[in-house]
């Protein structure tokens, strides 16, 4: 992509982010920005369009509850 197309690539990705619910944070957007960056913004625009049509892709998995994971047998995570 071209840093004249970097307005238009932010705009997708904000897109791509707020339909899979996760943070459309600075260092998200370079990290795409740089990831992607030999990936043509038409390319870029349909694969977003493809993934937020895929209904599975659209529900991305909660974090589990710490909480609520049964104990562990035996080993610790704490140094003695």
């Amino acid at each position: 992509m071209l840093n004249i197309e970097r307005p238009e690539f932010d705009k997708q990705l904000a897109i791509l982010c707020a339909g899979l619910d996760v943070p459309c944070t600075d260092e998200r957007k370079e990290a795409y920005w740089k990831g992607l960056n030999r990936m043509s913004l038409p390319l870029f625009t349909r694969a977003v369009e493809q993934i937020l049509s895929e209904e599975n892709w659209t529900k991305v998995p909660a974090r589990p509850n710490m909480g609520s994971l049964p104990p562990s047998s035996g080993a610790s995570c704490h140094a003695s």
